[in-house]
């Protein structure tokens, strides 16, 4: 998977993590999707990350290193569970014309989804902070 890096701007420091703001037009540099994204989203991304090992204070400006692509990742999240009820909605039709049946098994695929999603996504790295470019 490819590394993307962007910066962003230390917001506060927690016992939780270190909240970082980025804009999103450097987080979405080179996506083909991005004039059309950034109309129905913020500006802004906040993330709470791990504390680096190395030190920082607010106001620093930091490098935050994402693994693969964010829209892949938000696709999967959401199309696996649509897949997934769709694919129990005609495997009970085809066994059963009973509509109790068939909501019981889309909403049990959705709950396997739910599983699939949740391991799909401990497979991917976090978000982390990689450098401290300078402070403002």
């Amino acid at each position: 998977m490819t590394m993307e890096r962007v910066c962003g701007t230390v917001r506060g420091i927690s016992e939780a993590g270190v909240e970082v703001t980025i804009e999103r037009t450097m987080a979405c540099q080179g996506c083909q999707s991005m004039d059309v994204c950034h109309g129905f989203v913020k500006k802004r991304l906040d993330l709470t990350l791990p504390r680096p090992p190395l030190a920082v204070s607010v106001g620093d400006t930091v490098r935050v290193a994402m693994e693969g692509s964010v829209l892949k990742a938000s696709a999967s999240a959401f199309l696996v569970p649509l897949a997934a009820v769709i694919a129990g909605l005609f495997a009970a039709r085809a066994l059963t014309a009973d509509a109790a049946a068939q909501a019981l098994c889309a909403l049990l695929a959705f709950l396997a989804s739910l599983v699939i999603v949740r391991y799909m996504g401990k497979r991917i790295k976090q978000p982390h902070i990689v450098e401290v470019l300078r402070e403002k």
